[in-house]
């Protein structure tokens, strides 16, 4: 994962898209206005995050250290720039999600990341319920 702060400057956009599309990232998550990137690429798709006051935000990855840990920092640096408490919970099995919830819960996520897994994917119902 790749990220960019614009640091509330939008004139910082165009030169940002323009050096992730020369990384060739798969995809682009804008937090402000998609407009920038939309001129630079149409080959990239480009999502925008429904963000509101969130204080407290919960990822949850696979207990497959490097990926996760890699994917946490990058998320890290981008909820501290945000004022955001971040909490990272591993599960490697499916009997560890219920325990892993509940520590969400505990720690009064607001919102929940599921980084994707094979075996999330293969448990998305259970988890859901």
């Amino acid at each position: 994962m790749d990220v960019r702060y614009a640091e509330g400057r939008s004139d910082r956009y165009p030169s940002m898209v323009a050096e992730l599309i020369g990384l060739k990232v798969d995809l682009i998550v804008a937090g402000g206005s998609p407009d920038a990137a939309k001129k630079l690429t149409s080959t990239i798709p480009i999502v925008m995050p429904a963000v509101t006051e969130v204080e407290r935000v919960t990822v949850l990855g696979s207990s497959i250290p490097t990926q996760t840990q890699e994917l946490a920092d990058a998320m890290e640096s981008a909820a501290r720039a945000l004022g955001i408490r971040l909490q990272v919970l591993t599960a490697s099995r499916v009997e560890e999600l219920e325990g892993t919830f509940r520590v969400a819960t505990n720690g009064r996520a607001e919102t929940l990341i599921v980084l994707a897994s094979a075996g999330f994917t293969a448990n998305h119902r259970r988890m859901i319920e």
